[in-house]
């Protein structure tokens, strides 16, 4: 290696060598930055897209709200009469358009949507659970109203 020949094609050989790591690294984050703006964008229009299904579903929503409330309008001034029927009347009516609402958008309804609710209902009754109503009666839990206990 004391050839200063030799010493200067090794230098040349590293040079080239250098430069071509170089030119690999830069197609390799060129191709990472060119993925990366694509991603950026598809991201970007898949963001549009999804907030503006989410208004037109926002919009669709307050139009049913409206005409829900006009439809019932007769039940709500005969509410001060007869608030529990008016009551009753306007959860049928309700439960009956809920079940409806997501045929309009192709997902499959559940033909009685009231029930679930009952059965959730039902549930949190069960002894232990959170949402039990005698809190006192589980064991280690301290009365509410201790003067009831009599």
């Amino acid at each position: 290696m004391t050839n200063p020949i030799q010493v200067n094609e090794l230098m040349a050989d590293l040079a080239g060598r250098s430069v071509e790591t170089f030119s690999l690294w830069a197609d390799a984050n060129q191709r990472i930055l060119r993925e990366l703006v694509d991603l950026s964008a598809s991201t970007a229009r898949e963001g549009v897209r999804l907030y503006a299904e989410i208004q037109s579903s926002t919009l669709e929503a307050v139009k049913e709200g409206q005409a829900y409330m006009l439809s019932r309008q007769d039940a709500i001034q005969d509410a001060p009469r007869d608030p529990f029927g008016a009551l009753q009347k306007g959860a049928v009516a309700g439960g009956e358009r809920a079940a409806h609402a997501p045929a309009l958008r192709g997902h499959r309804a559940d033909p009685e949507p009231l029930r679930g609710a009952a059965a959730g209902h039902r549930r949190a009754r069960r002894p232990g659970d959170p949402g039990h109503l005698h809190p006192a009666r589980r064991q280690g839990a301290v009365a509410l109203h201790p003067a009831r206990l009599n």
